[in-house]
């Protein structure tokens, strides 16, 4: 009986030794604690990964509506100038000479300096015989003077210069005066050249605007000559 309890002792020592000395030896593949719990836990997301996100719908641009050919134009393109007729181009050397005389009236009566008032007196006597002439020349070639796009222009800066002729300081009025003559005469007759003249079509008329050019020329070399001694 001892000797089966000895040998049953000595049986469970070696037991108990094999026991411990698998319990010294290193887990084979040991994983981290949070993975242990990795059921309770959820995993941290990856943030150095971009999330998919689904693309957004994207609204196709509306194409740009071309003009139609005829408002199509070249870089630096000016509009066509008017076309004017004979009857037209009657009418705006009449409104011209109106001008001149409606102008020069006033000058006669606040021009303080001799030669304004000589100029003024010119404008005149040779814009109402101008005056004349045109609507004689009108009556001959059967044309009654007709309004234009150009004449409504013409009409709106006379009267705009006229009222501040009315207005100015008679002091101021003699250099006011010349300055308006010199630059109503410049653009009457760079008028004349491009495009009064070319656009008659009756030769008594082209002959007539000839006429008036050579004096509009003669009366501006005056009225600079005259802003200049005033200066």
């Amino acid at each position: 009986m001892q000797k089966h309890q000895a040998i049953l002792a000595a049986a469970l020592a070696l037991s108990g030794a094999a026991a411990g000395c698998s319990s010294d030896e290193p887990e084979t593949n040991p994983e981290p604690a949070a993975s242990q719990g990795a059921e309770a836990t959820p995993p941290e997301p990856d943030l150095s990964t971009p999330a998919t996100v689904a693309p957004a719908t994207t609204v196709p641009a509306a194409e740009p509506v071309a003009p139609p050919p005829n408002a199509m134009s070249e870089p630096g393109d000016s509009p066509a100038p008017e076309s004017l007729r004979d009857a037209q181009i009657l009418q705006i050397v009449d409104l011209v000479n109106t001008a001149e005389v409606d102008q020069a009236q006033i000058a006669k009566t606040k021009a303080t300096h001799k030669e304004v008032k000589q100029f003024a007196q010119m404008m005149i006597t040779q814009h109402t015989q101008a005056k004349q002439k045109g609507a004689e020349l009108g009556r001959k070639i059967n044309l009654t003077p007709e309004q234009s796009a150009q004449a409504g222009t013409l009409e709106g800066k006379a009267a705009q210069t006229l009222a501040t002729l009315k207005m100015v300081d008679a002091t101021a009025f003699d250099a006011e005066y010349m300055s308006a003559q010199v630059q109503e005469h410049q653009e009457v007759l760079d008028l004349l050249t491009t495009k009064l003249i070319p656009s008659a079509t009756d030769p008594k008329l082209k002959a007539e605007l000839e006429n008036t050019r050579t004096v509009v020329q003669r009366h501006l070399g005056s009225a600079q000559q005259i802003q200049q001694s005033l200066k």
